[in-house]
């Protein structure tokens, strides 16, 4: 996944920087992604500990359409969030 993060990052129009979050306390993100001062990124508790940086958190999911969790949190499918069929 991270190849095609990769992939999408060069074509893009926007500066966007790939980053990979892990505080001390062992929980993570695997892709945190860094567009100006706003960031993408999964999991409440990143979002939480980045106080306000975060503008939508992603959870990438093998489901079929793409599904509030809450507020600032999106479960969008894999093939939706790379643009496959």
């Amino acid at each position: 996944m991270a190849g095609e993060l990769r992939k999408l990052i060069a074509v893009s129009d926007v500066p966007i920087r790939l980053w990979y979050w892990r505080p001390h306390a062992g929980r993570e993100v695997d892709f945190l992604l860094e567009r100006g001062e706003q960031l993408v990124a999964a999991l409440r508790t990143c979002m939480q500990d980045l106080k306000g940086r975060v503008r939508l958190g992603i959870l990438l999911s093998p489901g079929a359409e793409v599904l509030a969790l809450d507020r600032h949190t999106l479960a969008v499918p894999f093939h939706t969030f790379f643009g496959v069929a």
